[in-house]
């Protein structure tokens, strides 16, 4: 009885029966209670017909009552699901002992425990440094870039001031006044001077071709 209180569960107190005392209520109760933490390990028992075949109890009411009280009596905290007719648990009290030989099935659930976590870890190293890898890359792809983008500014900046000093030394040999070439003036008449001679003077002092000229 001892045993079964520590680590057993309700299912195997009846299986035990026979050689066991009667429990009177409150013991029945208190070992249902028990066996909530001991079969919360898996949710394969927290289905209401799981439950109520392991606790022997005869509909859902008696099963609800009993997880809400096992809730106040603070040795789980679970909540309950009628619509799925499931019991949630969240967390159990520390309050049973284990079973003797229940250590290496433990050991080796942690040990695969263990193992998905490093596997974890290392997939989780490697995504990571191809993260920085390409963050590199785009780096230096980036600086080239840039630095091309630098190199064509300074080329195109130092082709235009050499086009443009090219211009300023054109426009000051064009405005170098003594360079330009004189325009030509209105033609003489070389008959103007043969007509004054030949004219005579009209009394007035001035001849008939300079009357002609103005």
């Amino acid at each position: 009885m001892l045993q079964i209180f520590s680590y057993g569960t309700y299912a195997e107190y009846r299986a035990a029966t026979p050689n066991l005392p009667e429990l009177n209520p409150a013991q029945k109760l208190k070992l249902r209670q028990l066996s909530l933490l001991t079969l919360a390990r898996s949710r394969q028992n927290l289905t209401y017909d799981a439950l109520k075949t392991q606790l022997e109890l005869d509909d859902a009411r008696e099963l609800e009552d009993l997880v809400i009280s096992a809730v106040y009596a603070g040795l789980l905290d679970a909540t309950l699901d009628p619509h799925r007719a499931t019991v949630q648990v969240h967390s159990v009290a520390p309050l049973r002992d284990l079973a003797p030989g229940a250590i290496p099935p433990m050991i080796t659930s942690l040990k695969a425990w263990s193992d998905r976590c490093g596997n974890t870890l290392e997939h989780l190293e490697r995504q990571i440094e191809g993260v920085k890898a390409e963050a590199a890359r785009r780096a230096r792809e980036k600086k080239d870039a840039d630095e091309k983008v630098e190199k064509l500014l300074a080329q195109a900046t130092e082709e235009g001031s050499t086009e443009q000093s090219s211009l300023g030394g054109g426009r000051r040999l064009g405005g170098n006044k003594n360079l330009r070439p004189k325009r030509p003036g209105p033609p003489e008449d070389e008959g103007t001077e043969a007509m004054d001679l030949d004219d005579d003077d009209d009394g007035t002092g001035k001849t008939r071709a300079s009357r002609r000229k103005l």
